[in-house]
């Protein structure tokens, strides 16, 4: 399977891309991932660049997951977007749609719920899965509030802030529905340096969370 990351910083940080390929792996699966990124951007900035949209018509995909900007989110602009994208790659590929949608920041939660409501209208409209990680990262910090989802800055991910994307991202295109248990001393979190029961609890949390956007 091939899958195709556009977005910016949240994709990109910790290699985000990587942890859902090694999810992946520890299910006997081989992935190989591409990330065409930029820090900051949106889903609009990304029409506007020929590489990214000749890897989505000529790239050979299986999957493609796009992800528009958190901080200073326009929800017109997302729209203006998808629209784009859609006409102008998405319509000339075989590849399977996956909406990545982020969390709001640390110090502005009341971002989400316009956020959650964008990325639910433009799945719908442009058949696409929705990987809905801000709706569920915010509910484990009110059950867990000393998670470290957050880096400093209320913005980006930790490593363990990824992981729970990443999950997120897996679970959504696998449309698996029982949660994996990570052992122990399972490579994935090991590499990260993740506690292993933090990670099975973002598992069936997942699993939990995505019910309600499947």
């Amino acid at each position: 399977m091939k899958i195709l990351f556009i977005g910016n910083s949240h994709t990109y940080y910790n290699e985000m891309p990587r942890i859902v390929r090694d999810l992946f792996a520890s299910t006997g699966r081989r992935v190989d991932v591409v990330m065409e990124t930029e820090g900051g951007k949106g889903v609009i900035y990304h029409c506007e660049r020929k590489d990214a949209l000749f890897n989505i018509r000529h790239g050979g995909y299986d999957v493609i997951v796009l992800q528009d900007k958190a901080t200073n989110f326009n929800a017109e602009e997302f729209a203006q977007g998808m629209d784009i994208i859609a006409e102008k790659g998405l319509s000339q590929t075989n590849a399977r749609r996956v909406l990545y949608m982020p969390w709001a920041n640390q110090f502005k939660p009341e971002e989400q719920a316009p956020m959650t409501a964008a990325y639910v209208a433009a799945a719908a409209k442009h058949n696409c899965a929705l990987a809905p990680v801000g709706e569920i990262w915010h509910p484990l910090l009110l059950v867990h509030p000393d998670l470290e989802l957050y880096r400093p800055d209320g913005n980006h991910a930790t490593p363990l802030g990824s992981y729970l994307a990443a999950c997120t991202i897996f679970y959504t295109i696998t449309g698996r529905t029982r949660a994996l248990q990570p052992a122990d001393d399972d490579a994935l979190i090991t590499r990260l340096e993740l506690a292993p029961d933090t990670c099975r609890i973002f598992h069936k949390a997942v699993v939990a969370g995505l019910k309600k956007f499947r």
